[in-house]
């Protein structure tokens, strides 16, 4: 009996850990338009208010 709860325990909790990724991943695809663009948005901010670029040409 202890074997047997010993060896379905790890199994239960993937289970469980599969299931709330399945949710989280479907959570995720909902927005993922929404994510894309503001990640665009942050790299074109990112990339105009950062740091000027150095040229390295130029001595």
């Amino acid at each position: 009996m202890a074997f047997a709860i010993g060896a379905t325990s790890p199994l239960l909790l993937f289970a469980l850990a599969g299931r709330r990724m399945s949710e989280r991943i479907a959570a995720f695809r909902r927005r993922q338009r929404s994510i894309r663009g503001a990640s665009g948005v942050v790299m074109i901010l990112r990339d105009h208010l950062g740091e000027p670029k150095r040229d390295h040409n130029r001595r």
